[in-house]
């Protein structure tokens, strides 16, 4: 499952229609996963979700942990 969009692009690039479109599909694939998974990793799917929902929200990619 690929989880976050673009990241050869680094963070701040203006997020397109076809970003858009793989972010909520990697949202659904997160919402699917967090059905069957274990408490420990659903812990970290939330935090990926919450970060791909900040990334729809600011319309471009934004940092994820470690990143600069």
């Amino acid at each position: 499952m690929t989880i976050h969009f673009d990241q050869d692009n680094g963070p701040g690039t203006i997020l397109t229609e076809e970003h858009r479109a793989a972010i909520e599909e990697g949202i659904k694939e997160i919402d699917f996963e967090l059905g069957r998974c274990d408490p420990e990793y659903a812990f970290d799917l939330n935090r990926k979700r919450a970060h791909l929902v900040a990334e729809l929200s600011a319309g471009q990619t934004l940092p994820f942990d470690g990143e600069e």
